[in-house]
């Protein structure tokens, strides 16, 4: 049995914190600090350990992913990797707020202006652009094997941003396209707030192992993560359920984006696993 606690806080810590467990590493990445030797714990640990160990991390509203070379293309061979991934269905963690949301996609501290109703609906604007560009070309959202490919600049997620309010919500004065308030709160940033939104909506994002970074060209260029992609690929149709409880489906924090702008980025996304967001 599994039965050295030390070893087993200092497992869940680490899960907690890099959310990817790796037993090797590919040629021009680096393993994180104590990533081998916590790889090789888990991995001699006996089945009925590792029964106890995710019954432990469902309790807190986890639940780990393998993945392998042959069902993950790029992993080096004989490797394994595993993924905490949050799962909706269970209970959520204490310290999973929705405050970090909020305060990531704020213009700026202190704004009066910058209800919780307008930042939720900032940050659900700013993630449908992004998935847009990440699953172009009709890729599925249980495509996980290719999110090492997918990736995109500041630059270009803030003109697709732009160009959205520009073409679908400004020059269209129709209201089926959206509601008032989703209207007024998107028309009414500047371009500089826009961008501070963006940035930090970006941090976030990078954060939670959603997002990795690396500069190029003067640009710095986003990479999708195993981490997202195994978390939208299983929970995607709870809408932001697997990020902070708060967004389950039929709770406010999906409210304020209109049916037929969900559809305008997921035409043809749909597939077995998960629909367009609740």
């Amino acid at each position: 049995m599994f039965e050295d606690p030390h070893i087993l806080g200092k497992l869940y810590g680490y899960l907690i914190t890099r959310r990817i467990l790796r037993t090797r590493v590919g040629e021009n990445e680096k393993f994180f600090p104590e990533e081998k030797e916590l790889a090789q714990a888990y991995k001699s640990m006996d089945k009925h350990s590792k029964i106890a160990f995710e019954e432990f991390l469902a309790g807190s509203g986890f639940k780990l992913i393998r993945y392998d070379a042959y069902s993950y293309p790029g992993l080096p061979q004989g490797s394994t990797c595993h993924v905490l991934v949050r799962n909706s269905m269970e209970n959520v963690p204490q310290w999973l707020k929705p405050s970090g949301i909020y305060e990531a996609v704020a213009a700026r501290k202190g704004d009066k202006n910058s209800t919780q109703r307008v930042l939720r609906l900032w940050f659900f604007f700013i993630w449908l652009n992004m998935l847009a560009l990440i699953y172009k070309d009709n890729r599925p959202v249980s495509a996980i094997s290719d999110a090492g490919k997918m990736s995109f600049t500041e630059t270009l997620l803030t003109k697709q941003i732009s160009d959205f309010i520009e073409h679908e919500i400004r020059r269209r004065e129709d209201s089926d396209s959206c509601d008032r308030f989703m209207r007024d709160v998107l028309l009414g940033d500047s371009p500089r707030d826009m961008r501070r939104r963006i940035r930090g909506f970006l941090d976030f994002m990078t954060s939670i192992s959603y997002l990795t970074r690396y500069p190029f060209e003067g640009e710095t260029v986003y990479t999708q993560t195993l981490v997202m992609a195994s978390e939208i690929a299983s929970n995607y149709s709870q809408c932001f359920a697997y990020l902070v409880s708060e967004y389950s489906p039929g709770k406010q924090g999906c409210a304020g984006i209109k049916d037929e702008l969900k559809e305008r980025f997921f035409q043809g996304r749909r597939d077995s696993v998960a629909d367009k967001p609740a």
